[in-house]
């Protein structure tokens, strides 16, 4: 009896320091593509960039106008990769609209709420860019 307290305690400890032992997963990991983006800025330029965005797992949407119902047009989407660097989601992926094929790289930062993305028509892009030719920023909607 007189050993119960100390075991006690150190299966509480055990149980503590077991619990902390876990790995603890980023934020930047939950992070996703999927979702309505939108730029204000892109209103009017119809079709590229879009002024809206929808994405999801297998498709994306552009909108001419951030408020608008109709899309200009819409494709398939196929995720090749994704990865986690310096607190942002990067997703790898191959669009297909309209006869054209792009090749994407996505950036997800600013706690879920930005999306940049770099297209080519060629090959993946190595960087975000907004110097590159294919470049857009939205916020989550």
């Amino acid at each position: 009896m007189k050993y119960w307290i100390p075991v006690s305690i150190a299966v509480v400890i055990a149980a503590f320091v077991v619990a902390g032992c876990g790995e603890t997963k980023p934020p930047e990991e939950g992070w996703t593509y999927v979702g309505t983006w939108v730029n204000s800025a892109y209103n009017g330029h119809n079709g590229g960039p879009a002024g809206k965005m929808v994405m999801t797992a297998t498709s994306g949407t552009d909108y001419n106008n951030d408020t608008d119902t109709t899309p200009v047009f819409s494709g398939s989407f196929t995720l090749a990769d994704d990865w986690t660097s310096g607190g942002d989601h990067y997703f790898k992926g191959i669009s297909v609209a309209g006869g054209n094929t792009l090749f994407l790289l996505l950036r997800v930062s600013n706690t879920n709420n930005t999306l940049e993305l770099n297209g080519s028509s060629t090959a993946y892009p190595t960087s975000i860019d907004p110097a590159g030719a294919i470049y857009a920023i939205y916020t989550r909607q």
